[in-house]
């Protein structure tokens, strides 16, 4: 019998978070998912406090209006920004397809203490 390679959403999750930790060298990093009721976390990595789920028409606009990743402190401030904030991350990316937005993946600080944005001189 031939091994079974298909990942289960817990997999995917633990290693999209693992891959993003490792790439930008970061300490924290959370991944909501985006339901039709309401933006859940469905993993996190290194948060002290975990954040309850938020109703999806009280963060729906304001992630669909992310065109790409945006600092968590320039974000509108709001549900999506508040409940962002219990888990301190610093930027926020958008998880979504040309149709939908899917969900939210939370990044913390770099260990290095650098920037995720630099401007050009």
């Amino acid at each position: 019998q031939a091994p079974d390679f298909r990942l289960q959403k817990p997999q995917v999750h633990e290693r999209l978070a693992t891959s993003v930790m490792g790439h930008f060298v970061v300490s924290r990093c959370a991944l909501y998912r985006l339901g039709p009721e309401r933006l859940s976390l469905a993993h996190a990595r290194g948060l002290r406090n975990g954040s309850a789920a938020t109703p999806a028409e009280d963060v729906r606009a304001t992630l669909d209006a992310l065109a790409g990743p945006q600092p968590v402190a320039k974000l509108a401030r709001g549900p999506l920004r508040a409940c962002l904030e219990k888990v301190r991350p610093v930027l926020a990316v958008p998880l979504a397809t040309p149709e939908r937005t899917l969900g939210l993946l939370a990044i913390g600080e770099r260990a290095s203490g650098l920037p995720f944005f630099f401007r050009a001189s």
